[in-house]
């Protein structure tokens, strides 16, 4: 009983918030990206995961994001209900094709997606492969969370960008569906993943 109380006490308190100075202050919980409906299916339908074992050893856990129109517009949506102004955005995203990459391995040494000794990424559209123009390290993990549910204390975050057009790849407007295919290979697996 005594428990129960306990409990109840600490969910009120954690619910209820005051001001010190005495006057009117407004507070307002933001919504994780799960609790975000709209924002989360479409991060859900732009996001593709895998985890990779071997005779039950992790070699790695893959998440990618891919940087559509659509999820890009999303973005910005909840960026600015978020933070009410945008201090950061995806806008290198907008003419070339991009992705968010998070990545975890037993060992921090095999997560570096810059190290073109360790990984190999190739991006294929309409037929043509492509390379990443860019790959950057992404820090901040908390900013990152607000928008990524797969972000956590063990992964490492990266933007990797493609010189090729981005395209919303279930399009109603495209005469013919192009499909993306992103390709990460290690020593250890390769993963292909579709949009």
């Amino acid at each position: 009983m005594i428990a129960r109380i306990f409990l109840i006490s600490l969910f009120l308190a954690a619910s209820c918030t005051h001001s010190l100075t005495g006057g009117d202050v407004a507070v307002k919980l933001h919504p994780t990206p799960y609790e975000d409906s709209d924002y989360f299916d479409i991060l859900k339908q732009d996001t593709r995961s895998t985890e990779v074992y071997d005779n039950f050893e992790t070699k790695f856990h893959i998440h990618a994001t891919y940087l559509s129109p659509q999820f890009r517009r999303a973005f910005d949506k909840r960026l600015t209900g978020l933070m009410k102004e945008a201090p950061f955005s995806l806008g290198e995203a907008s003419s070339r094709t991009g992705f968010f990459i998070s990545v975890f391995a037993p060992e921090d040494k095999k997560v570096d997606l810059n190290n073109q000794n360790l990984w190999t990424i190739s991006m294929k559209s309409k037929s043509k492969k492509y390379f990443p123009t860019v790959v950057r390290s992404l820090s901040d993990k908390e900013r990152w969370k607000a928008f990524f549910s797969h972000v956590n204390k063990w992964s490492k975050e990266f933007i990797i960008m493609f010189d090729a057009p981005s395209i919303t790849p279930q399009s109603p407007d495209l005469l013919a569906k192009d499909q993306l295919e992103l390709l990460l290979s290690n020593a250890d697996a390769s993963v292909t993943m579709t949009w």
